[in-house]
């Protein structure tokens, strides 16, 4: 994270976030329950929606109060939708329904602060209306707004992914991924591209949405190699590429039954991550040196990203060579340089034939 990105976010979201974790403590004493039977109702009655409202009215007037007391609320709503209180899907979807409208309220009209936390609420509510709230979050002006929609956004990928039966549909779980990889077209913050990949990457554990995720983030990773050109990217952004690229790897490593669409666009993932770092390398834009951290950054995403297609070319039943892309590259010199943009050359050429049909223009080097 760069000074420029770290200056966008304020002291005041900084301590809202800091006390995410801090369990329910806060919330104790005068604070309003709901009752284990609401919460875990596999039906939701006319007296547990009552229970609900009851539950929320206090609560929701105090997000919109002092700091103090929009954490101590936060921290109470967030209660009966923790994996301990175990609730119900019936719970669950009423509880979204009849809390986000407020959130919506509060990300029009309230302080930085208390809109962050809102949208900390609408990531673990796990439903489509959550998912509207993050979807309007991810439109804000406010960097520190748009970064908690991402992370909201990874938060309930995270949870659906642990429910038998998901709260959001595959359409709609789609159709959140999608927005999140045409939000990193549009994006200028690294700290909020890096936290986009992120939740898309979450995407992965999804099961019912997999495929989707590898799409879009294939989408996502062409426009971000194809934008940085021939500079090494922003170091929040290449981390969080090196992350997407590894969590995938592992992925279409350890996945059977997957289809040939989603081998192809984890090839291109890894396709269009090599061609980066053979522009860099072309171009002498990488310090010579390997102790170099730019250097041994793209070094990595250039290992891991050869792994990952080598493993989709298996996949695929066409086999690369494996040419030990990063070992090249590693070595900090010009010779090490021409020598890796010569070997990802080679493999590039390879895939912009079938089975993978990677579009040429987005592994040109020249």
């Amino acid at each position: 994270m760069n000074a420029r990105s770290l200056a966008t976010f304020s002291a005041a979201v900084a301590l809202a976030l800091a006390s995410l974790h801090a369990g329910t403590a806060l919330a104790q004493g005068t604070q309003p329950t709901l009752a284990t039977t609401v919460v875990q109702a596999a039906t939701i009655s006319d007296t547990d929606e009552k229970a609900i409202r009851d539950f929320l009215s206090p609560l929701v007037a105090s997000l919109k109060q002092t700091p103090d007391q929009t954490m101590k609320a936060r921290d109470a709503l967030l209660a009966p939708l923790a994996r301990t209180a175990s609730p119900s899907n019936a719970f669950r979807l009423r509880f979204a329904s009849l809390l986000a409208p407020s959130l919506s309220d509060i990300l029009r009209t309230g302080t930085e602060m208390q809109q962050v936390n809102a949208i900390v609420l609408a990531g673990e509510l796990a439903t489509s209306d959550g998912v509207r709230v993050l979807t309007a979050a991810g439109t804000s002006t406010t960097a520190s707004v748009r970064y908690q929609a991402a992370a909201g956004a990874k938060r309930t990928l995270a949870i659906l992914s642990t429910l038998t039966s998901p709260t959001l549909d595959r359409t709609a779980a789609s159709a959140m991924l999608k927005d999140l990889s045409t939000q990193i077209t549009k994006e200028t913050d690294a700290v909020v591209i890096d936290e986009l990949l992120a939740a898309i990457t979450q995407g992965l554990e999804l099961e019912s949405a997999r495929e989707d995720a590898t799409r879009e983030l294939a989408s996502a990773v062409a426009h971000l190699t194809t934008a940085a050109g021939n500079k090494p990217a922003d170091p929040a952004v290449a981390q969080g590429l090196l992350r997407a690229a590894d969590k995938l790897r592992d992925v279409v490593t350890r996945s059977r039954n997957l289809g040939a669409e989603f081998h192809k666009a984890s090839a291109q993932t890894g396709a269009c991550l090599i061609a980066h770092a053979a522009r860099l390398a072309k171009a002498k834009a990488l310090p010579q040196g390997a102790e170099d951290e730019t250097r041994k950054l793209v070094s990595q995403l250039a290992g891991s990203s050869e792994t990952l297609l080598l493993t989709a070319g298996q996949n695929l039943q066409r086999n690369l060579t494996q040419a030990n892309l990063s070992q090249a590259l590693a070595k900090g010199t010009s010779a090490g340089d021409a020598e890796f943009a010569d070997a990802a050359r080679r493999i590039l050429d390879a895939v912009k034939a079938a089975p993978f049909s990677v579009p040429a223009a987005l592994v040109t080097i020249d």
